[in-house]
């Protein structure tokens, strides 16, 4: 190209390039975020504004106030710990993994999940002191490897009207993570998944039951109480495959049915 016409061309070229730049403009950093996101700022109550921040004119402030249903998505971020102290409503809530949200300790607690589209995501850690429950219209969702820490009498249930879980749709994943630590006896109750693949705690003295429930290649943790297992044969909560058996503490009433698992004891008999 001769030096005369490789001068038009780059005339030209940043003359159209300019022209770009002035019609679409320059684009700007992009955000997952939209506009009054909550998310967990510290440790904390959730009632306290201290443990919040917003989005707000495309950053994240201190917040001034507290979440509730009217709030864009509530993010409960790793390491922290949010406290519910009073009820409270929400529309879309997200625990991420390493993230925590305890009910209590007061007892008869509720977190509204008010409509059908709302939800409750649970990557992290959910605890539930006593009979502190779910309730609403939406959707609670334990994810894979999430964990949820049950207080009922009534474990977690697929009706409305008792135990931990009281909203309408529940999506609980047999490769999460479930903890009976009540201070009153317990049934493990009808929402408890068949074939579990991740862990099943026990960790109550006034002890826990469990009724017809396998776990294939999970593990089952003895910490403290008997877990009692009614029935016989297959109508029995049953080891199977490659699941383990770990025993710290408490003990075992019934047999586990027929099936090969693997038995890590520790402590007296």
């Amino acid at each position: 190209m001769n030096p005369i016409a490789s001068l038009f061309f780059r005339k030209n070229y940043m003359t159209l390039l300019l022209s770009l730049v002035l019609t679409l403009g320059v684009a700007g950093p992009v955000s997952g975020q939209s506009e009054g996101d909550y998310r967990s700022r510290q440790t904390g109550n959730w009632n306290v504004a201290a443990s919040w921040q917003i989005f707000t004119n495309g950053n994240w402030t201190d917040a001034t106030g507290t979440p509730d249903h009217t709030a864009g998505l509530i993010t409960i971020l790793s390491n922290d710990t949010i406290t519910v102290t009073a009820n409270v409503t929400v529309d879309r809530l997200v625990i991420d993994l390493g993230g925590t949200v305890r009910i209590g300790p007061s007892d008869n607690l509720s977190m509204d999940v008010v409509n059908t589209s709302s939800y409750v995501t649970v990557n992290g850690r959910i605890i539930f002191t006593g009979e502190n429950y779910i309730s609403g219209a939406g959707t609670f969702t334990l994810a894979p490897g999430g964990t949820i820490e049950i207080g009922s009498a009534n474990g977690i249930t697929t009706t409305t009207t008792n135990g931990n879980l009281r909203n309408t749709t529940k999506s609980l994943s047999p490769a999460a993570h479930y903890i009976y630590n009540g201070t009153v006896a317990q049934e493990v109750g009808s929402a408890y998944p068949n074939n579990l693949t991740g862990s099943l705690t026990i960790d109550n003295s006034s002890g826990v039951s469990c009724g017809i429930r396998t776990i294939t290649n999970g593990d089952l943790n003895l910490v403290k109480g008997v877990f009692s297992i009614p029935g016989s044969g297959l109508t029995r909560f049953r080891l199977i495959n490659s699941a383990s058996l770990y025993r710290s503490g408490g003990s075992l009433s019934g047999g586990l049915g027929s099936g090969v698992y693997h038995v890590f004891y520790q402590g007296e008999s």
